[in-house]
């Protein structure tokens, strides 16, 4: 498909290159419209050639083909992203994870949300590779300082299977306290908190006024008629009490 478009409309992205010293060039970025352009019959394709040193040029190449692998954990994208930032900073790019998203055409958030999951306890970060936890639960839990995080991997370490979902993780996040450390037992409540019980409603009955009507006066007032009914059934309960 990739060719046979190439050939209708050529390459409209220019691919990444580094030059060597050979005079010829390795590729960085564009493995796949390469191979199609081949395909496709044409001679030359379009490059953007990156003067930079070797360290940078395999950050690059790791970054721009994160997206050819379908099953890349959570974690081997922060590690890559985290790689290629501190190639783009020995650059001295002041914008790095702009420039991230630029040569890899994810989104700068992504990126950030990605790269705070390395902040996590290494069996919190493992829990998210194995999608016990949400990436995005991961990056909530990833601001608990590391006392609080391992306090949380003995919690979950207890448990059959160690899972949180996206609003334990927000309560969690919510609930930290700069320099004061989470117990087991307040993570505990916050990951389930005990439900409050609702006091019942105090039961009403209702009596049809042609059952009593005829027991009162028209102008009787309901309060008086109230008043009559409950000491007439604290006659009747104690005749039924010296009846037994």
């Amino acid at each position: 498909w990739l060719a046979s478009n190439i050939a209708q409309v050529g390459v409209l992205e220019p691919i990444q290159v580094q030059p060597l010293n050979s005079g010829k060039y390795r590729i960085l970025a564009g493995h796949r419209r390469t191979e199609a352009a081949r395909r496709a019959n044409l001679a030359t394709i379009p490059a953007r050639i990156l003067q930079v040193d070797d360290n940078m040029a395999t950050a690059i190449f790791n970054a721009t083909n994160l997206g050819q692998r379908a099953h890349l954990l959570p974690s081997e994208k922060a590690f890559a992203y985290v790689s290629l930032e501190k190639a783009l900073a020995e650059e001295n790019s002041s914008r790095a994870t702009a420039a991230i998203a630029e040569l890899t055409g994810d989104n700068k958030r992504m990126i950030q949300r990605y790269k705070r999951l390395l902040e996590l306890h290494p069996d919190l970060l493992h829990w998210v590779d194995t999608e016990q936890i949400p990436m995005r639960a991961g990056e909530y839990i990833s601001f608990m300082d590391p006392d609080s995080q391992l306090a949380l991997v003995n919690v979950l370490s207890g448990m059959d299977v160690a899972r949180i979902d996206l609003k334990q993780a927000e309560r969690l996040r919510e609930a930290r306290r700069p320099g004061v450390r989470l117990t087991k037992q307040e993570i505990k409540d916050i990951l389930w908190p005990k439900k409050t019980v609702k006091p019942e409603k105090p039961k009403s009955y209702k009596i049809s006024a042609d059952h009593i009507g005829k027991y009162f006066k028209a102008e009787t007032k309901p309060e008086e008629i109230e008043q009559t009914i409950c000491k007439a059934l604290e006659y009747y309960q104690a005749y039924i009490g010296d009846t037994e």
